[in-house]
């Protein structure tokens, strides 16, 4: 159902009428029923036209909310309110604040980065609204993605006065986390585990990463959920509801980003299998946690963190999945190439290196971050930079080895490669094949089925405007 969902939506985006995006993505949700369903057991039919009833109700309610959210364009008013800043970041040459106002909606300022500003301060803000228009197209698109933010309208020439602080909030509690952070470590622990622990990054460590091809260790999504339940589980194994309560906590305190969100819903969606004893699979819990997520907010499919986490998670699943060594030693090029479709076609290349440099990324971040973050407790809570500071000194030093290392890979393969390199199809072809596996085996009928969806993918990729 997921799948068939997920063209709906994009074929919206293509600019297609309503009725013809539902009928494309019901037609393609039953082929890929009809065709991953070797042999119908007992009472299947009822079952899939219970299955097409909901799937119907779910693709029409999520496209009218976006034919909804498109044609909602709020007037252009001269706005005065106060309201509470809940999310600061570097934007160019600006410094991007999200407030969230009395008046009820949430707006974007752009202000000069000279000026202080925290989450968690209360502002008078002044200024002319202004509606985002969404703008589906290929690409990094601005407005779309503060729309993903949940941001109403942008203030133009706005004037922004500090007028107090707010009492005990994740805001203010995340500021005073980042100001600890910042005061008590050395530069590269410090960067990494506020990226880590907020989802707050540091813009010389973007730039690396970004060099390395490696810039999802800065992101957070299942790669440290996952790293974090798994620590928990590891002394708590039976307290399934202290692991639940780690994880939200955690999410929430890193900002809630919709890539962490949706590992978060996977897992809880694993944890709470175990506990009834109906241990679920990995690619089911996938497609449940995406369609979950689009029904709260269809937006977010256009969100990039959101699609890269998924198309991540999805091929993780299905290469990745079962005891054969071989798939073992794929899983992690195979996501390189997969989560690249996405992100040359945002950014325009995706460097070589990072096939190698994240075979080696996942284990060696796995190892220092917990070990960053339990020495970092000295420092953070006792006593700031000073004697402190010399727990995260072999954490620092482990850090700059790193750095150098991946440095070198990065010069000897120097290569970014386009959205050429990365055709859309070959990668919905590839996917498929280890999903038909499973149902029909490694033979010819599995080939041509995913051969049948690629051609698909590739029709409404290029015919399409």
């Amino acid at each position: 159902m997921a799948a068939g969902f997920w063209a709906t939506l994009y074929l919206y985006g293509k600019g297609l009428p309503i009725w013809a995006c539902c009928v494309v993505g019901f037609l393609f949700f039953v082929f890929l029923v009809l065709s991953g369903t070797p042999e119908p057991p007992p009472g299947f039919v009822p079952f899939f036209v219970i299955l097409s009833l909901v799937f119907l109700s779910v693709v029409l309610y999520s496209v009218f909310r976006l034919d909804l959210d498109q044609r909602k364009i709020l007037p252009a008013q001269v706005v005065k309110t106060k309201g509470t800043i809940v999310f600061e970041r570097p934007w160019g040459r600006w410094r991007s604040l999200i407030v969230d106002a009395e008046d009820g909606k949430r707006y974007l300022i752009k202000i000069s980065p000279l000026r202080p500003f925290r989450e968690g301060d209360i502002v008078e803000i002044s200024g002319k609204s202004e509606s985002f228009k969404l703008d589906f197209s290929k690409g990094f698109n601005e407005s779309l993605y503060w729309k993903t933010k949940g941001v109403d309208q942008v203030l133009t020439s706005p004037r922004v006065t500090v007028v107090g602080s707010s009492g005990f909030s994740l805001s203010r509690w995340r500021r005073l986390l980042r100001e600890k952070l910042l005061l008590s470590l050395p530069p590269n622990t410090r960067g990494y585990l506020l990226a880590a622990w907020l989802g707050v990054r540091d813009p010389v460590l973007q730039d690396a990463h970004a060099r390395w091809g490696t810039s999802h260790i800065l992101a957070i999504s299942g790669f440290h959920v996952g790293l974090l339940v798994f620590l928990v589980a590891f002394f708590a194994k039976r307290a399934v509801w202290l692991q639940s309560i780690v994880l939200w906590l955690y999410v929430l305190a890193s900002g809630a980003q919709v890539s962490a969100v949706r590992a978060a819903v996977m897992i809880q969606i694993f944890l709470l299998a175990k506990v009834v004893g109906r241990p679920s699979k990995a690619l089911n819990t996938v497609c449940i946690a995406s369609v979950l997520l689009l029904l709260i907010r269809p937006l977010w499919f256009w969100d990039l963190g959101f699609r890269l986490s998924v198309m991540a998670a999805l091929t993780l699943s299905v290469v990745g999945a079962g005891s054969i060594a071989w798939r073992k030693l794929i899983v992690l090029p195979a996501v390189w190439f997969t989560t690249g479709v996405l992100i040359s076609r945002s950014f325009g290349g995706v460097p070589i290196a990072g096939i190698i440099i994240n075979m080696l990324a996942i284990p060696f971040f796995s190892f220092i971050l917990p070990l960053g973050s339990f020495l970092a407790v000295f420092p953070v809570v006792f006593g700031g930079a000073g004697t402190w500071e010399y727990f995260v000194l072999p954490v620092e030093f482990l850090l700059s080895l790193w750095h150098n290392f991946a440095d070198m890979i990065a010069s000897i393969l120097p290569v970014t490669v386009g959205a050429k390199f990365f055709p859309f199809p070959i990668v919905a072809l590839m996917i498929m094949y280890f999903v038909y596996k499973r149902s029909w085996g490694a033979g010819l009928l599995s080939v041509c089925l995913s051969v049948c969806v690629a051609v698909f993918v590739a029709l409404i990729d290029s015919i399409l405007p």
